[in-house]
């Protein structure tokens, strides 16, 4: 866990290997967010949780008021 946190602090992300996900499935989904994360706001917002929702899947970005300003989309094995 400690080799996670150092990565995030000096590079801002870190990447998983050998976990047996195929390259190519990989590849379709970093495309997929591409996509997704080029929409317009107002169409990715259509891909947000309801308040009442279970699991808090979907899309949705931090507060207004929070350092870390991305956006992410949030999704669970069906």
């Amino acid at each position: 866990m400690e080799v996670i946190t150092q990565a995030c602090s000096e590079y801002g992300s870190f990447q998983l290997v050998n976990h047996g996900i195929s390259l190519d499935l990989i590849k379709e989904a970093m495309e997929l967010s591409r996509t997704f994360f080029d929409y317009s706001d107002e169409e990715k917002n259509k891909g947000s949780p309801s308040s009442d929702a279970t699991l808090p899947a979907g899309y949705n970005r931090q507060p207004l008021h929070s350092s870390d300003k991305n956006e992410y989309l949030l999704v669970f094995p069906p």
